[in-house]
């Protein structure tokens, strides 16, 4: 999602088409000034407080020249790059790696939320496993297959992916990685998750060794990271550094830069080729999981910086959602008895006592 063309999240739209039309409400010149307009508009003071993102913590200092902006040109950037990415999980680290190996002296800022340089979402904890094949039509079938009834995927969507796939080893490859550094699942052997679909033997990953020598290469997500860290002069990483805002040319549409937190201080960096939104998800936000999942209470069990910003964020200069009801699922556990934490279910099963309900009744 690069230069304002944004689309991320889910296919809730509501939040999208109350932005476009109070956009509709701009057009006339008597309702607002030139000033509210570019404000309004996601241009310019663009703290968190602007995006309704009040209350997740401190609010940072605000650079007051840009407050008083009333023009893109009246903007005073803090920093300049060619390329912002958003988010420091599998997909923001490939996409720095590809601008770092790729993209000959362009410049790239990659922002991490958390505190750690491969991300503090899903990516750094999961399996990290990753897709590969050897027939990418076949497999863009089979993705196919997948969405069932589901019309609201274009197909250019999953036949990119199945392409994707289909480059991972090459690319990977010539990042450094071997062979012996992974576990292959081969096509056909009937690991596919569906594999009663057409083309189902078509599918195949990857997945680093745990029990790999070289740290670095024991996940995907430590992997990448090792890579960028061989290109300093092309890709600054900034952690601790949550995105606030989208700067957004209100003439063009475009997205020409981005407001983060940095020690407490709002940072203004401007992205001379484009923003790319790579987030995380919203498990973390309670009012989100209400709105799309109809959950009263769920407890995540990680990722607790993914409260739904980069989803907010978007939908305030007007980006359309899908699939906001999508995931991966839930199962029952058991939580403290204030219903503020969870119980590592891994342990669950050990003899560490039981396990009873709000009843009293043993739960396990």
């Amino acid at each position: 999602m690069v230069s304002g063309q944004i689309q991320h999240g889910g296919k809730h739209g509501a939040l999208a088409g109350k932005h476009r039309n109070q956009g509709g409400d701009m057009d006339k010149k008597d309702a607002l000034s030139r000033r509210n307009f570019i404000k309004a508009s996601g241009m310019a003071a663009l703290g968190a407080a602007a995006l309704g993102l009040a209350g997740c913590g401190p609010k940072p200092a605000q650079n007051a020249a840009n407050d008083a902006a009333t023009s893109v040109a009246d903007i005073a950037w803090d920093e300049e790059y060619d390329v912002i990415v958003v988010g420091a999980g599998a997909a923001g680290l490939a996409t720095a790696v590809a601008m770092a190996t790729e993209g000959g002296d362009l410049s790239t800022l990659l922002l991490e939320k958390g505190s750690t340089l491969i991300g503090s979402g899903n990516s750094p904890v999961c399996s990290g496993s990753f897709h590969i094949t050897d027939e990418p039509d076949a497999f863009a079938v089979y993705m196919k297959a997948m969405l069932g009834g589901m019309t609201a995927t274009p197909a250019s969507v999953y036949e990119t992916y199945a392409q994707g796939a289909a480059e991972n080893w090459e690319w990977l490859s010539g990042l450094g990685m071997k062979e012996d550094d992974v576990k292959i699942t081969p096509q056909g052997d009937g690991k596919a998750e569906w594999f009663e679909l057409e083309n189902s033997g078509s599918f195949s990953k990857c997945q680093f060794k745990k029990d790999n020598a070289d740290e670095d290469r024991t996940h995907i997500s430590k992997f990448l990271s090792a890579v960028l860290e061989q290109y300093p002069d092309q890709v600054t990483r900034k952690t601790s550094a949550p995105l606030t805002a989208l700067v957004q040319d209100p003439e063009t549409k475009a997205v020409i830069g981005a407001v983060y937190e940095d020690k407490n201080k709002s940072v203004y960096a401007k992205a001379r080729k484009g923003v790319v939104m790579t987030c995380g998800g919203f498990e973390n936000d309670p009012e989100m999981l209400q709105d799309y999942l109809s959950f009263e209470r769920m407890h995540a069990a990680g990722a607790s910086t993914n409260t739904g910003d980069g989803h907010r964020i978007c939908a305030k200069l007007g980006a359309g959602m899908w699939h906001m009801n999508s995931f991966a699922g839930a199962w029952s556990n058991g939580i403290s008895l204030d219903g503020e934490k969870t119980m590592p279910y891994r342990s669950l099963k050990k003899a560490l006592g039981i396990v009873v309900g709000v009843n009293g009744r043993r739960f396990y």
